[in-house]
């Protein structure tokens, strides 16, 4: 439902029904009403768009500070060692910037 006309997509969209591919659309293609319209009525409920907008370092910072903590506070006090090498890859990864 956010989807803008003239929106880049980051990532393929893929759809399918019943084992057999009804949309297939390659990363850095640009949203129409067409294509939109086409996500709904084939249930594609979720895509990948180029952030033309990113955040600014400051707000960035910031939610790099937030995603650390709540991950502590979902991890901690003492992870063991499968929790631990997972809260270690998601702090290596950070928050993706909205």
């Amino acid at each position: 439902m956010d989807l803008k006309v003239g929106m880049v997509l980051a990532m393929p969209v893929n759809g399918s029904t019943g084992g057999y591919a009804t949309m297939q659309i390659s990363a850095g293609g640009t949203i129409s009403e067409e294509m939109i319209a086409q996500m709904l009525i084939k249930g594609i409920e979720c895509v990948a768009v180029v952030n033309t907008d990113p955040p600014s370092e400051q707000d960035y910072a910031l939610a790099v500070q937030r995603y650390e903590s709540r991950l502590h506070e979902i991890f901690d006090p003492q992870p063991d060692k499968p929790c631990l090498d997972l809260l270690n890859a998601l702090l290596a990864r950070g928050p993706i910037p909205c």
